[in-house]
């Protein structure tokens, strides 16, 4: 009888730890992707008792049907937007891969009463008023590749329909220079991936570690290629827990 209480009363303290460390992860991916690409993340991070969202923005992965030249930067920030209160969450971690810092910075902007950290994953921080295209990454010579509104860059090219993969993307969501109230959330971490050799300053996302650190945020090295949700989804997910 004794164990079978001691049982019950371990069972039962443990319960309220574990659900302090859960979290509750919203997770928006790079241009041209979808929430595909983080399945492993979202499993990894799931098995440690966490919630993880990992919406596909409108017209591309699984929603690309949606695909159209009217979809722009606040389409997408509208996305997560409804995301997080449709669903009901509060104390949201919010990570962003690449384009997705756009996003993110969008809707910490938009909700910054939900949002209780704001991760950069090899990510742009947006400035009011600015652009993907106005920031030094990736620049305009993805338009070479615009045709009707869209951008098809080589590696979208999908000749044997292979799925998942990645697809065009609206040129306006890297041309819509979108108002800021509050571009720098308090609560920020950047995780910056670099290639080795290659050194942290010639990466094309170092400038934006800069700014991470001037604004007193955690800062994150990881000598990995630009998606480490592929190559070390394991170490990814250790960062951000």
């Amino acid at each position: 009888m004794k164990t079978i209480i001691a049982l019950f009363v371990l069972h039962f303290v443990a319960l309220p730890a574990f659900s302090q460390r859960a979290k509750t992860f919203v997770i928006v991916h790079g241009a041209f992707g979808g929430g595909f690409a983080w399945r492993t993340v979202d499993s990894l991070l799931t098995a440690q008792g966490h919630n993880v969202y990992r919406p596909t923005l409108t017209g591309l992965g699984e929603r690309y049907h949606l695909a159209s030249p009217a979809i722009n930067l606040s389409t997408h920030v509208t996305d997560i937007v409804n995301v997080i209160l449709f669903e009901n969450l509060h104390d949201v971690v919010l990570v962003g891969h690449s384009y997705g810092g756009m996003v993110i910075t969008g809707v910490a902007d938009s909700l910054p009463d939900r949002i209780a950290q704001i991760v950069y994953i090899d990510a742009h921080i947006a400035e009011d008023r600015q652009s993907a295209f106005d920031q030094r990454v990736g620049g305009t010579d993805l338009m070479q590749y615009e045709k009707d509104g869209m951008l098809a860059p080589p590696f979208v090219a999908n000749p044997n329909n292979v799925f998942p993969h990645s697809v065009p993307q609206s040129t306006a969501t890297l041309s819509e220079r979108r108002p800021l109230h509050h571009p720098h959330p308090k609560n920020g971490k950047y995780i910056l991936t670099v290639d080795d050799p290659q050194k942290p300053e010639a990466d094309p996302f170092y400038e934006y570690e800069k700014v991470a650190r001037d604004l007193g945020w955690q800062t994150y090295r990881m000598t990995v290629n630009h998606n480490p949700q592929n190559a070390k989804p394991q170490e990814l997910v250790t960062l951000l827990q």
